[in-house]
């Protein structure tokens, strides 16, 4: 007699049936591997999404300070007191406009020789000549508005001065009227607002010169000239974030112009960057094979699509590390990301 055989043994049925549950499976992972990628996606937009608002907020406090300035001007420079001439009637003036604007340490007049006439403090006028300023000349040429970034004489410190013409009626230009303000009571007021925790901005006239920064520190003793910066030289910035490298991090900016053609940089989240010299390697077989098993830890099998769409735009380790870097969602997945690969290839 047959000794009955002991135990479960899968019949047909059930190997259909888990053939029909894997099959349905599968479909569903690699959906949830691509919705947790579009996930990251739409995250990485989002966070351009908000450095774009951050920017044109602040471009757009930038052009409102800028306004009320060239109306102080405008409105100012057609009074009959101002128009004058007349050191003595125009005094009384420019104290009123330096006492409400926090921003101004000096509100003065030139005539068409240079010379000063009018000044808001009691420094004598017969000692200052403005004739050699770039701003003086520049009204006198016939422009609405003069601009320059110096060294204020009367104090010695980086200033912005901003001039309009004094005309009474219709008549020839019959000399200058300025506002002069220190760069950093122009920060405070301008770029003192901070882009999350460690973002700031910096604005800078149109030959680069900085006349705001967001940490006012940088301009309180000497002018700074920003024409090097990787961010004002990339004109990709002005259409979307970039990034770039400063002092050892890793920097996300973009640029906006102004009503007056000056530009606001903003820089934000600042991530470490390793000086292993395999991040400045042509982007070898190896070194694509290591990319693309370091980026599926973090996204899974969608790193291999991820990667065969960036070999075509990459020639570099540095560059292939920093666009596949986009794909992660948080700045510490980056950074690990970065370490691994570069520690696999050392």
């Amino acid at each position: 007699m047959t000794e009955a055989k002991s135990g479960f043994a899968l019949k047909i049925f059930h190997k259909i049936l888990l053939t029909m549950i894997a099959v349905a499976l599968i479909p569903i992972g690699g959906l949830l591997y691509i919705s947790g990628y579009q996930i990251e996606r739409d995250w990485r937009q989002n966070a351009n999404q908000n450095l774009t608002l951050a920017a044109n907020g602040l471009v757009g406090k930038a052009n409102g300070w800028i306004d009320m300035n060239l109306r102080v001007l405008r409105e100012n420079a057609v009074l009959p007191d101002i128009a004058s001439m007349d050191a003595a009637r125009q005094k009384p003036v420019l104290k009123a406009i330096q006492n409400s604007y926090e921003w101004a340490y000096l509100v003065f007049t030139v005539n068409r020789d240079g010379q000063n006439i009018g000044r808001s403090d009691d420094e004598p006028p017969q000692k200052f000549k403005y004739g050699d300023r770039s701003y003086f000349k520049q009204v006198l040429e016939g422009k609405p508005l003069g601009q320059e970034v110096v060294i204020g004489r009367t104090t010695q410190k980086p200033a912005l001065i901003m001039a309009g013409p004094i005309q009474d009626g219709g008549n020839p230009i019959r000399g200058v009227l300025a506002l002069a303000m220190h760069l950093v009571d122009v920060s405070q007021v301008v770029t003192g607002a901070r882009i999350g925790k460690t973002g700031f901005a910096i604005l800078v006239d149109e030959n680069n010169k900085v006349i705001a920064h967001g940490k006012p520190e940088q301009v309180a003793q000497a002018l700074q000239d920003l024409s090097g910066h990787p961010a004002l030289r990339n004109p990709e910035s002005a259409q979307a974030p970039i990034i770039y490298e400063d002092a050892g991090k890793r920097i996300v900016a973009f640029t906006q112009k102004t009503s007056l053609g000056w530009t606001l940089h903003g820089g934000v989240g600042q991530l470490p960057v390793t000086g292993d010299p395999a991040s400045r390697r042509t982007l070898t077989d190896r070194a694509k094979a290591v990319l693309e098993q370091e980026l599926m830890e973090f996204i899974g099998p969608m790193a291999a699509i991820v990667c065969e769409e960036t070999w075509g735009s990459v020639s570099e380790m540095e560059a292939a590390l920093e666009v596949l870097g986009r794909e992660l969602p948080d700045p510490g997945q980056v950074v690990r990301f970065r370490q691994n690969v570069l520690k696999r290839l050392a």
